[in-house]
């Protein structure tokens, strides 16, 4: 294997580690990602913009290997890696850039504070003492998650709309 796809290997693990750790909940990826141990979404302002410059670094790093994917020096397999993590970045970028759901959907944190409870409950019993505490621990993130709301909502144009499903 030619070392830029071994790069791209590292990039992708990378990728998914980072992104179990910041994609958002939502009923359609429940549970197809293993999140990281003591998870808890973070929609604050700072947490967005550390978002943001991640994926542009992971996005530049990806931009750096397309020269050597063109290239034919590499094994298809590698070249269908390449733009598969290509389109992983894509989606993050819609994500936080074009359907900016954080921004002006308030449903969007429904399935950051409950939506995260009710993904900790899937799994059949027994519940251990670990799994009781992270479902009280998921719960006791939630006024955190919903201050980030309140602030990310109140910055776009939706915010007298989000004011009123939030008071409800």
């Amino acid at each position: 294997m030619a070392a830029g796809s071994d790069n791209l290997g590292r990039l992708g693990e990378e990728f998914w580690k980072w992104r179990a750790a910041t994609q958002p909940q939502s009923g359609d990826d429940i549970p197809r990602i293993q999140r990281p141990a003591g998870w808890a979404p973070d929609w604050s302002p700072d947490a967005v913009a550390a978002r943001r410059e991640t994926l542009v670094d992971l996005e530049r790093e990806w931009r750096a290997m397309a020269s050597d994917a063109a290239s034919g020096a590499w094994a298809i397999e590698p070249q269908v890696d390449y733009r598969l993590v290509g389109s992983a970045l894509a989606r993050v970028r819609w994500e936080l850039d074009v359907l900016r759901g954080w921004q002006r959907n308030p449903h969007f944190y429904v399935h950051q504070t409950l939506g995260t409870i009710f993904e900790a409950l899937l799994p059949p019993a027994p519940f251990s003492p670990e799994r009781t505490a992270e479902l009280i621990r998921r719960a006791e993130h939630i006024p955190a998650t919903v201050d980030a709301a309140r602030e990310n909502l109140a910055s776009d144009s939706v915010a007298p709309f989000a004011r009123l499903a939030i008071a409800a």
